[in-house]
């Protein structure tokens, strides 16, 4: 007996791993080739060796044409607009949502039939990776050559001031992960909210740690994760009913108390500046600026349009095949819709919004029918909800609908909940909070 919970714990951990690298450590590098790299090509050899191309083709048809179609619209336009074929090129990034995302998903999905992971299993997976990247994140503060090992070399980049100067670099604790400044802290808050909706984790204290880890994750990389942070409260607070509010209440209550503790320690300057800087960052910077008389440069910049105003009929429709790159100066805005009109005009971006739609789509579904039977917690029917308003607010700021850190774990959530809504486990159902109406 005990040889087999050793086996199965292994198996676990290995599981855990292999999350690990999909959702965050994708871009790291053996031998100058990203990992994503390796885990597509063996994605593909798993799904080829068990034979699950027609069940792989019959689960995802719709999303696969939607996808092909895209690229080829994408290959096509910067053809024509003499853009020469490489692997930089949008329409080869765009064929990642396949390759790199569903496939992988998919993989990781079916392993975690045959070891038996349930919903509790995988959210104290994601748990696991949240603390790692948390324990990461705090060495990179305090340990400056720390941080510049896994910055510069882990992560493939040769110099820290390619993205930011280095007050913000002396000052992040990045963890590792690919888009640092954007859908790292912004899945990780995705993840916090989808462990809430479980109701897996009783214990108000762990929580509450874990609700401390998550927001010391944001704050440390970007203000933009705090956006599905709040969204995911607000939506479980609304539906949870009185239950559910007195978790949240007794969870604030406790988060509280545990920083009025540390309050009567002495952490050192260093610390002490650290606080100071976040707190100017995030509160002053950041929440104040929407309210002040100059109002927020971030906000301002979300409805710049003359980006667009030499734009033809046709460009509107069909865009100019290139991505708006900060070398461009002038002409250049991180706002994802304007990005993405611009790219691909509308037959785009209203194809790359039907493809997430279909996902969002599946996605309920298939929460719904896991709820009717038992499997998961009755508010996680509106975990769904948290996830499309989230991406939409996301998308106003940057482009979310591609391959990233926050739709990884979209078709990793999708692709685990529709193998798990075909496995019957020979153990008794989840117990989930009972809410009362």
């Amino acid at each position: 007996m005990q040889v087999v919970r050793f086996k199965v714990a292994i198996l676990k951990i290995l599981f855990t791993i292999l999350v690990f690298l999909y959702l965050f450590a994708y871009g790291i590098k053996i031998s100058g080739i990203p990992i994503s790299v390796f885990i597509s090509i063996m994605s593909v050899v798993y799904i080829g060796c068990y034979g699950l191309v027609p069940k792989f083709i019959k689960t995802w048809l719709n999303e696969i044409v939607l996808i092909l179609f895209i690229f080829y619209y994408l290959f096509f336009l910067e053809a024509l607009q003499g853009i020469e074929f490489s692997r930089e090129n949008f329409s080869f990034y765009l064929i990642r949502i396949l390759i790199d995302g569903v496939i992988p998903a998919y993989v990781l999905s079916d392993i975690a039939k045959k070891i038996k992971i349930n919903t509790a299993d995988f959210v104290y997976v994601l748990v696991a990776i949240l603390s790692i990247e948390f324990i990461i994140s705090v060495m990179m503060v305090f340990a400056p050559d720390f941080k510049s090992i896994i910055f510069i070399y882990v992560n493939g980049y040769s110099d820290q001031h390619v993205l930011m100067n280095e007050q913000l670099f002396s000052k992040r604790g990045f963890a590792i992960a690919y888009t640092y400044l954007a859908w790292f802290p912004f899945t990780v808050a995705l993840i916090f909210s989808f462990c809430l909706f479980s109701n897996v984790i009783k214990s108000k204290i762990f929580l509450s740690l874990l609700a401390i880890t998550v927001f010391i994750l944001i704050a440390l990389n970007a203000r933009i994760g705090f956006i599905p942070l709040f969204i995911g409260l607000l939506i479980y607070i609304v539906f949870s009913g009185v239950q559910g509010i007195k978790r949240i209440a007794s969870s604030a209550l406790i988060i509280v108390f545990i920083f009025y503790l540390l309050s009567f320690f002495e952490a050192g300057d260093q610390f002490d500046d650290l606080v100071k800087y976040f707190r100017k960052w995030v509160i002053e910077d950041g929440f104040s600026s929407f309210f002040s008389q100059e109002g927020s440069e971030t906000v301002k910049d979300l409805a710049n349009f003359q980006i667009l105003s030499d734009f033809s009929f046709s460009d509107f429709i069909f865009g100019r095949g290139d991505i708006l790159v900060p070398e461009k100066e002038n002409l250049y805005t991180d706002v994802g819709y304007i990005q993405t009109l611009y790219t691909g005009g509308l037959i785009l971006s209203l194809s790359l919004y039907t493809l997430f739609i279909l996902f969002a789509k599946r996605l309920i579904d298939v929460v719904r029918t896991l709820c009717a039977k038992g499997i998961i917690s009755q508010i996680f029917i509106y975990f769904p909800l948290v996830i499309c308003v989230s991406f939409l607010i996301g998308h106003v700021k940057l482009r979310i609908f591609e391959i990233n850190e926050a739709t990884r774990f979209l078709f990793l959530l999708v692709s685990f909940f529709v193998v798990l809504s075909e496995v019957h486990y020979d153990v008794p159902k989840f117990v989930y909070l009972k809410l009362k109406k």
